[in-house]
């Protein structure tokens, strides 16, 4: 899979599925913007990467994805910075115990 040129954008990316999407990308040539609400995660992310792929081939944009704004700012960011958005990966996401139990409960069949 060649993506060289190509610009993704990643949320939830710096952990878990995230961070390996993100890696993934990487490694086939696309530029990654990892979007985190986690901003120490999210430099130490970036700075992991940018000693593989060099600083370049990443940015960092603290973001909370339930925020409207914040989300607008991004892709603002990501326009400015590379003039495109080729590949959105929309990662990010939150549960909690119940939601998870009635997920589990609904989906599973034992």
């Amino acid at each position: 899979m060649a993506l060289t040129g190509k610009v993704a954008l990643v949320t939830g990316a710096a952990q878990g599925l995230g961070r390996a999407f993100s890696e993934i990308l990487l490694n086939n040539g696309a530029k990654v913007c990892l979007l985190d609400i986690n901003v120490s995660k999210g430099n130490d992310v970036k700075s992991f990467f940018d000693k593989t792929y060099g600083s370049e081939s990443t940015t960092f944009i603290p973001c909370d994805v339930s925020s409207e704004t914040m989300l607008k700012d991004a892709f603002n960011k990501v326009k400015e910075t590379y003039g495109r958005l080729d590949i959105m990966c929309n990662n990010a996401g939150i549960i909690n115990e119940s939601d998870w139990e009635k997920t589990v409960a609904l989906n599973l069949v034992l």
